[in-house]
């Protein structure tokens, strides 16, 4: 029967790679987590933002410019997302075409409002994600105004 100081000699350095191993796990998931939460912040942000756009467009088409509208969606976006690419137009609300400039739809029709911007993980993907990633949110609100 071997002696219990010839096994522990034995297991010398086993904790020391378990614990290793154990802890480059959890940071893994962590990581993970932590960038996931991340994404879908920057998601909500685009939709609230396109949501306040759309808003904002149908119930004013006629008083309204272009330029108050993107100025409201970048309000919206808090400074959280860089260079956004904001998209206003007149569509068919089972669709989603365009169908001209926002400002020439008609009373009961629809007015898109677009919002794109390029995500880039802070956490290494290791191609598993594409680098950058591009996330966009379309809100669609019947105008009200013409």
């Amino acid at each position: 029967m071997p002696s219990v100081r010839k096994y522990k000699a034995q297991r010398k350095g086993v904790t020391a790679v378990e614990t290793a191993v154990v802890i480059g796990l959890c940071l893994m998931t962590l990581l993970a987590v932590l960038e996931y939460g991340r994404y879908m912040m920057v998601r909500a942000l685009l939709e609230n933002a396109a949501r306040a756009g759309a808003r904002m467009a149908a119930v004013s088409t006629n008083t309204t410019s272009s330029t108050s509208i993107v100025n409201a969606v970048n309000y919206q976006l808090a400074g959280q997302v860089l260079s956004p690419d904001i998209q206003l137009y007149w569509c068919d609300p089972a669709t989603g075409a365009s169908k001209g400039p926002w400002y020439d739809a008609p009373y009961g029709e629809g007015i898109a409002v677009r919002v794109s911007t390029s995500y880039s993980p802070m956490v290494p993907t290791f191609g598993i994600l594409p680098n950058p990633m591009t996330i966009s949110a379309v809100s669609v609100m019947r105008s009200e105004d013409n």
